[in-house]
């Protein structure tokens, strides 16, 4: 029996010399299912990075320096699961979207309109988000990252800002 043709986000058979296979990690309320529709992934040390960047999370709800990831349900809910997947996909990478889920009516990077539960994607700038488009987004962290400690920095803003040394390259997508 002949195997499927993998098909692209926006319907149409992805070409050979485009087809990447990629194995991705997504981390996610077990309600919201193992397939990351909206729902950003990262490799290995992408999810490396989003994990080792949350160790400080406590300290920084305290001094309230991010409160949106105080509530983010990716990182706070007690029924987190974190799934694995190899994928097909089309390397001709669109920009990447900053997907997050909604609550109290905004997905804290620009749209503030949303349905509470729901996943958001949005690229662009935060103060102008746009929409991103059927392509899948690509992030190249070490390039995109802080990787020094700002003069007058406390020591875990220091660590969290150079925590991508730890584990580059790394991508999220």
């Amino acid at each position: 029996m002949a195997a499927t043709p993998l098909l692209s986000a926006s319907g149409g058979v992805i070409p050979s010399e485009w087809k990447s296979t990629r194995r991705v990690y997504h981390v996610n309320e077990r309600s919201a299912g193992p397939v990351p529709r909206n729902m950003d992934t990262a490799d290995l040390r992408g999810d490396m990075y989003f994990e080792m960047h949350s160790l400080v999370l406590p300290l920084e709800c305290q001094l309230a320096y991010r409160p949106f990831e105080c509530k983010n349900a990716e990182v706070v809910s007690p029924d987190l699961v974190v799934n694995e997947l190899v994928l097909e996909v089309d390397a001709r990478f669109g920009p990447y979207g900053r997907c997050n889920v909604c609550e109290n009516g905004t997905d804290h990077h620009g749209d503030d309109h949303c349905a509470d539960g729901s996943y958001v994607c949005n690229c662009g700038d935060s103060a102008a988000p746009e929409p991103c488009g059927a392509r899948v987004g690509f992030a190249n962290l070490t390039e995109a990252t802080t990787k020094y400690c700002a003069s007058g920095d406390q020591d875990w803003r220091c660590w969290q800002d150079t925590v991508i040394q730890k584990v580059e390259p790394a991508a999220w997508s």
